[in-house]
């Protein structure tokens, strides 16, 4: 397997050039920086954890974390281990009794998951390398306006939003 990098959600921003939400990774000496669009279900239910909001009723994550914990599975941690026509490719890595196994994810669904299983986030070296890179100080000045809006928010203003 690739070299591992364990990396950090270092905060959710919009794209200005096409009002997508983008998670921005770092490792821990933030040399290495990755950042992934990603969708706005999975960018609002990460944000949510960021800032320590819950909802009322479980967000999928939420679900899945409980399936895990009834069924007395282990989320260990989750792997981005492959990049592809400008996709990222994820696996989170889950154990159940004496056996481990690899499950196909989105890189999105796999950091909430993580994020809430409270386990790491690894990505392979291969796939930072490869990733388009973007203007980071842009972005981390956009993740600064973000968390401050979200800060300000509640979880009855996240279920004013249908999805």
């Amino acid at each position: 397997m690739n070299n591992m990098i364990e990396m950090f959600v270092s905060g959710v921003a919009i794209d200005p050039t096409n009002n997508m939400p983008i998670i921005i990774l770092k490792n821990s000496d933030k040399k290495k920086t990755l950042p992934i669009w990603i969708g706005i279900s999975e960018a609002s239910s990460i944000a949510m954890k960021l800032v320590g909001v819950s909802a009322q009723r479980p967000l999928t994550h939420d679900l899945i974390k409980s399936v895990a914990e009834v069924c007395r599975a282990r989320i260990l941690e989750v792997n981005i281990d492959s990049f592809d026509k400008n996709t990222f490719f994820a696996k989170i890595k889950i154990k159940w009794k004496r056996k481990t196994f690899l499950i196909d994810s989105r890189p999105s669904d796999a950091i909430a998951l993580a994020l809430r299983s409270e386990v790491p986030i690894l990505v392979a070296e291969e796939v930072i390398k490869q990733a388009a890179t973007i203007n980071i100080t842009e972005a981390e000045d956009k993740i600064k306006i973000f968390s401050g809006v979200l800060k300000d928010l509640n979880a009855e203003d996240f279920s004013k939003y249908k999805m």
